[in-house]
């Protein structure tokens, strides 16, 4: 993936479109990792895209977005894409996440448990639905004291001085 830089400039984003597209060989990264890359480089950035979109997918803002219009798209399976908007940068981080972290924010917290706590579905009665940002982990179709435990074994670690993140024992 390449970067656009714009050192010395104000960049104005004033909607259009980004799109993603990735080269060669590149591959998601192995749980819990992430891949990240700096698209854009500035030294003002001012405003969002309207439309982000990567190998041709539309990405959403499956849990709102932030104040700067940051957002994060859950793929499937643990894996999100994350944009981020900074004041200089426009980022995003290729995020495969630890079980137990549901909106991909790189961290196992009590939003993420009180997400697991109003989906629980020891039965599988809503197996349609429930995927990883309901808590199912372990992807059989409910969401049980096995995915809870996945949660549970999860512990804080320090990857490089960059972000805590969560990791099994």
């Amino acid at each position: 993936m390449g970067c656009g830089s714009f050192q010395g400039h104000v960049l104005h984003i004033i909607g259009g479109d980004l799109e993603i597209t990735t080269t060669g060989s590149y591959a998601d990264p192995s749980k819990p990792n992430a891949d990240d890359f700096t698209l854009v480089n500035a030294t003002t950035i001012v405003g969002n895209f309207d439309n982000v979109s990567y190998n041709g997918t539309s990405l959403a803002a499956d849990f709102g977005s932030d104040a700067d219009g940051s957002f994060r798209d859950h793929v499937g399976g643990g894996l999100f894409r994350n944009v981020t908007y900074t004041a200089s940068t426009v980022e995003l981080s290729n995020l495969n996440a630890a079980a137990g972290d549901v909106e991909g924010d790189q961290d196992v917290d009590i939003t993420d448990f009180k997400t697991l706590s109003a989906n629980f579905d020891p039965s599988g009665a809503n197996a349609a639905t429930n995927a990883w940002t309901t808590a199912d982990f372990d992807t059989d179709g409910d969401v049980d004291i096995t995915d809870r435990q996945c949660q549970h074994r999860c512990q804080l670690v320090d990857l490089g001085g960059r972000q805590q993140y969560c990791q099994f024992q």
